[in-house]
């Protein structure tokens, strides 16, 4: 009988040492990656569409503060009385729809904050039943290596015998 020594070679991105012994990758490997895909991508698409929002505001805010200083740069104290209240109104309404945006914004991250607690708390919820599997798992393969194959006697019409 020839003895064939396996030489450790590295495989694949994550450099893990194989010795040259083929082990099935699971389908189950295969899904949690085409789940991470999928999560991946739509962070990304989340993010991607924050990322837009912010640039409009952005934008409408530098244009707004432009516009303000103009306005302010102009001799306005010079202005007859009826333009002078116009600016303050108009300064209020500026006020106003900010402290409208930054309570919608405050309200936003509550509920955001909300649901990522809710999430959180969800998959916490899920760690017992994945530690029982797991338990599950492990007894079985200690059960399986441990197990004695002289106790279990099967009838002679089950047995199969390579001759």
């Amino acid at each position: 009988m020839e003895t064939v020594k396996a030489e450790p070679h590295f495989r694949g991105r994550n450099l893990r040492l194989d010795f040259g012994v083929a082990a099935p990758r699971p389908r189950i490997a295969f899904h949690g990656w085409v789940m991470q895909q999928a999560f991946n991508q739509l962070l990304q698409f989340l993010q991607q569409g924050i990322a837009a929002i912010f640039r409009f505001v952005h934008l409408v805010w530098e244009w707004s503060v432009g516009q303000i200083s103009k306005l302010l740069a102009v001799p306005w104290y010079n202005w007859p009385l009826w333009k002078q209240i116009l600016l303050v109104l108009i300064l209020a309404g500026v006020v106003w729809a900010l402290f409208r945006a930054a309570k919608e914004i405050w309200e936003a991250g509550e509920r955001i904050l909300s649901a990522f607690a809710a999430l959180l708390g969800v998959l916490v919820k899920t760690l017992p039943s994945v530690l029982l599997a797991g338990l599950i798992a492990l007894g079985g393969v200690f059960i399986i290596n441990h197990l004695d194959n002289t106790l279990i006697r099967l009838p002679t019409a089950l047995q199969f015998n390579s001759q």
